[in-house]
């Protein structure tokens, strides 16, 4: 009887009987945690093999994929998967959206009458609807980024406008103001839009980025060859070279480019009035220079056909501190080329006429007033818009 009492008593194996009695969930918890991890894994290989297959299908402009499909599945082909795409036209734009099913195996939710997980994933392909873009508008954090107001009336039905902002709100669409484009894709998921009726605004949409950052020529700008012009009326021919300090176009002179780079830096051109010509011209800005367009000008210039600036017409250096650049009034732009200047807050107000633009543009953040644009592609760049497959684009 005194044993049965001591048994009874003892305290010596409650530690190794407590943990005995935690070791089996803990187990459970830890194969659970596993199976969670590789069906992970498994999804992102899924995703992978249903992204190959809608770039696939938007290439081919075919829904018929499977075989496909099934040659880039990897190590989760033993899981059966599947794959559905269905094609949509949106516009100029053909849409290839995909979803892709699996079940993969779970090796410890089998204890919990869990035999496999659900696999399942979608993807979205494009191809068509003005290449990459006609606008990007690059600056990711503020807010406002876009703003049309009323007055402004753009043309641009093969363009698309990409933002890059996800503050909130990202973009302001004002009543009054028309633009019809492909579609403007917003990063953000926010906007406020104040009756305008815009169409093909997409939120939360992955926004091309920047196509000219990696190629953009950056010239050595060299000593000054002419500093603090001033050109008042009448006619005047400008050669290339740098240009420093102020030059002032006053009394609306007629300015004639010849062909070559004309680089600006130390201060800036104040342009009012006249009628500016040139064919094979770029303007760089070395630094925070602008261009200041004011009073009805007339504009038609072309970028270089080849050579080191070939496409850019209005381009700058990397890494400039942000800046504005302000057109305030003009009879009719008509310009060729790609304007690169993801520093500028870029403002336009007041009039401007652009009837036949072709022209890719870059800046650090856009306002529109009251303007009239007819925009194409530009057609000198081969960047945006080309027929080498730069129009087929991974969406989501």
């Amino acid at each position: 009887m005194s044993n049965l009492r001591l048994f009874a008593t003892a305290k010596s194996g409650n530690v190794t009987m407590m943990l005995a009695l935690c070791l089996l969930p803990l187990m459970l918890m830890a194969g659970m945690a596993m199976d969670a991890r590789l069906a992970r894994s498994h999804k992102s290989h899924l995703q992978e093999a249903v992204d190959a297959a809608v770039l696939f299908a938007a290439r081919n402009e075919s829904t018929d994929v499977d075989a496909f499909f099934q040659s880039n599945l990897g190590v989760i082909a033993n899981y059966s998967p599947t794959i559905s795409v269905v094609k949509s036209n949106h516009g100029d734009r053909t849409v290839f959206t995909g979803t892709g099913n699996a079940r993969a195996p779970a090796l410890f939710g089998g204890l919990f009458g869990i035999a496999d997980i659900s696999l399942h994933v979608s993807s979205v392909a494009s191809i068509g609807g003005g290449g990459a873009g006609c606008i990007w508008v690059v600056d990711p954090d503020t807010s406002q980024a876009l703003i049309l107001n009323g007055g402004v009336d753009v043309v641009a039905p093969n363009c698309t406008v990409n933002v890059a902002s996800r503050a909130n709100p990202a973009a302001i669409f004002n009543a009054g103001a028309k633009f019809e484009s492909d579609r403007i894709c917003l990063a953000g998921t926010n906007i406020i839009d104040n009756g305008s009726g815009i169409a093909n605004i997409e939120l939360n949409c992955e926004a091309a980025t920047d196509p000219f950052a990696a190629n953009v020529p950056q010239p050595d700008p060299g000593a000054c060859d002419f500093t603090n012009l001033n050109f008042d009326g009448g006619t005047h021919t400008l050669s290339p070279g740098t240009y420093c300090g102020w030059v002032n176009f006053n009394a609306a002179p007629t300015i004639r480019f010849l062909p070559g780079l004309y680089v600006i830096q130390q201060g800036g051109w104040n342009v009012n009035g006249g009628n500016w010509s040139g064919d094979g011209v770029s303007f760089y800005f070395a630094d925070t220079s602008k261009i200041q367009f004011n009073s009805g000008v007339a504009a038609s210039l072309k970028a270089p056909r080849s050579g080191p600036q070939k496409g850019f017409i209005l381009f700058e250096k990397k890494g400039l501190a942000e800046s504005h650049f302000i057109l305030d009034d003009s009879r009719d732009f008509e310009l060729e080329g790609v304007i690169w200047l993801p520093s500028r807050n870029a403002i336009y107000n007041s009039g401007s006429q652009g009837r036949h633009r072709k022209m890719s543009m870059v800046f650090n953040t856009l306002i529109l007033n009251q303007m009239d644009w007819q925009l194409e592609q530009d057609p000198i760049s081969g960047i945006s818009g080309s027929s080498d497959g730069s129009s087929l684009r991974l969406e989501q």
